[in-house]
């Protein structure tokens, strides 16, 4: 069997002996064209990603999220334009992306599970599957301990990051903590 590029019809491998699997073929995308679809076309890369059954966001090797799909942002509860270009911890809302030093220049940020996986599996190519991590997120005068299972995935030079929750109400607590946040920054400047 042999696996061609959908977009540009170029050979990307060929497995097992020339036998009649040969004629068999399977589809894939080459570097080039996911290139292309990922990072000069963020529409088609939206369409993609939407079809994915879990919120998932596209993170590049500086902790940056680029893109994500219509239910991360529904469990965000933003937009596409408040993801894009934010560092990961801004994006899902992180007490200690809120310091002074920001998202991943924190003493916290070292042991944060969520940026060890994406930046290993950025560094590795090796991706992961259903890893437990915590987010501590703000809520009100506390702190949420929110638990959630990631797969990470390297797809040419961005990794996408898959938000599972352990608890549903978690991802749905996610949103609700972030209009609190606005709240709160809304109400303190008036």
């Amino acid at each position: 069997m042999k696996t061609i590029c959908a977009w540009c019809s170029v050979e990307l491998s060929k497995l097992g002996p020339d036998t009649e699997w040969e004629q068999e073929v399977s589809h894939g995308m080459c570097e080039l064209c996911s290139e292309k679809l990922c990072m000069e076309n963020p529409a088609k890369m939206k369409e993609f990603l939407d079809k994915l059954e879990a919120p998932v966001l596209v993170i590049d090797s500086d902790g940056v999220a680029l893109s994500c799909n219509e239910m991360a942002m529904q469990a965000l509860n933003k937009p596409l334009d408040e993801v894009s270009g934010e560092r990961g911890g801004d994006v899902m809302n992180c007490v200690f992306a809120k310091e002074p030093e920001g998202c991943g220049n924190t003493v916290h940020c070292k042991a944060c599970t969520i940026r060890r996986l994406v930046m290993t599996t950025h560094e590795t190519g090796r991706s992961t599957s259903k890893v437990p991590a915590y987010l501590y997120s703000p809520e009100q005068d506390d702190i949420r301990k929110i638990k959630f299972l990631l797969s990470t995935e390297l797809v040419n030079s961005v990794v996408l990051l898959r938000l599972d929750s352990a608890n549903p109400d978690d991802l749905m607590h996610l949103g609700s903590a972030i209009e609190d946040m606005k709240l709160m920054f809304e109400s303190s400047s008036n």
